[in-house]
């Protein structure tokens, strides 16, 4: 079974945070950065729901992330966003603009990630701008 667990994005604060606690019902939740413990209102916060991937490097998949991997047909690298796809329930990597970050279409759907396992990477998220090899 998968674990279910999040990671927060907090708007005003910009930054990311453990979610040590969701409280739905109190539309909150409990925010952790190493031993403070604070709270939020969802309303404050964007929630990164786990993925159950990690990337090759062991790192955890969130929802928001951008990956980088090697098409294994033609060895070209790809930038994609990981995202919740309400059509097809399912977490998807679609295809971004790697200016801005925006979803451009082009799903490509988890269950076909198993021959590009072993060279995805996180190399930031939507919230954050990634750092793409060659910039500085």
């Amino acid at each position: 079974m998968r674990e279910i667990k999040y990671m927060a994005w907090h708007k005003a604060e910009k930054k990311i945070y453990h979610v040590a606690m969701l409280y739905p019902d109190a539309h909150m939740v409990m925010l952790q950065i190493g031993d403070t413990i604070f709270s939020a209102s969802l309303d404050e916060i964007e929630l990164m729901q786990y993925t159950g991937l990690k990337d090759r490097s062991g790192k955890e998949v969130y929802e928001g992330n951008i990956v980088k991997f090697t098409n294994h047909l033609n060895r070209q690298e790809l930038l994609r966003q990981c995202k919740w796809d309400t059509k097809y329930p399912s977490f998807v990597f679609c295809h971004i603009d790697e200016q801005s970050n925006e979803d451009i279409g082009g799903w490509r759907f988890l269950h076909y990630l198993e021959e590009t396992k072993g060279t995805m990477e996180i190399i930031g998220n939507i919230y954050e701008k990634p750092k793409v090899e060659g910039e500085s």
